[in-house]
């Protein structure tokens, strides 16, 4: 009797290092595949394969909609960065004016700075 609880005992310590060995290696995956999810660009067969491998790995979550947001967040990113600051803008046309500009002359290149007032 008391070998059958030490034995008992023995396999359900066992049992459970084990399963907390596999909930953390899901755990593992379940953060490479967001990982990867939400890098951008991504190609949609690679956000497919993510989205239905995090879906088998939990069903409550939505990775598809995690996925459009962070795409969404990444185009706003890139549009802002292309967007032009009026400042910014003013300062170049004032460096542009400062030019050197190059006036060919019998096969040289003659070098005149046009001041801008």
């Amino acid at each position: 009797m008391l070998s059958d609880i030490k034995i008992y005992l023995i396999e359900y310590i066992i049992f459970f290092l084990v399963q907390r060995e596999v909930e953390q290696q899901i755990q593992n995956l379940r953060t490479l595949f967001r990982q990867r999810l939400t890098e951008f660009p991504s190609s949609i067969d690679d956000q497919k394969l993510f989205i239905r491998y995090l879906h088998s790995l939990d069903p409550k979550a939505d990775p598809a909609w995690d996925c459009i947001i962070h795409q969404k967040a990444a185009l706003i990113d890139v549009l802002r960065s292309c967007a032009v600051d009026p400042k910014q803008q003013q300062q170049q046309q004032q460096q542009q004016s400062k030019i050197f500009y190059f006036l060919k002359k019998k096969n040289n290149f003659v070098m005149v700075k046009l001041n801008s007032t």
